[in-house]
């Protein structure tokens, strides 16, 4: 429960600091302050609404995704280490939106001829 508090009081303090202009962001993310800017406007601008994340170790880019970007749609996290999988599981019960699967193989194929086109095996 606390970390929903502290995430809606992330939000509101947030939100006040962007309507006078002020863009706000994790010491962490400063370098990748432009970054994170023209990713949320590419995001937008697409109509971006789910985003995988493909080898999502510790949930790295899921929090930049959250916390600099302000995407709020669901992020579906592929990992295939169980020991970093059970991380995920245990970070994602704060966050409805955020859907860790784990991969049960070494490695994702793509067709390059297709680039929508992808077989996962067995997750």
């Amino acid at each position: 429960m606390e970390v929903f508090y502290r995430m809606m009081l992330k939000t509101i303090v947030g939100n006040l600091l962007r309507r006078r202009g002020y863009h706000v962001f994790k010491s962490d993310y400063l370098d990748k302050a432009n970054l994170s800017l023209d990713l949320r406007n590419l995001l937008t601008s697409q109509k971006v609404d789910c985003v995988f994340d493909v080898g999502a170790n510790k949930g790295q880019y899921y929090s930049f995704l959250r916390e600099a970007v302000r995407f709020d749609g669901p992020v579906i996290s592929f990992e295939p280490g169980e020991r970093l999988y059970d991380l995920l599981q245990k970070q994602a019960t704060a966050d409805p939106n955020w859907k860790p699967r784990l991969i049960d193989c070494d490695c994702v194929f793509v067709n390059p001829d297709r680039i929508w086109e992808a077989q996962v095996l067995r997750y």
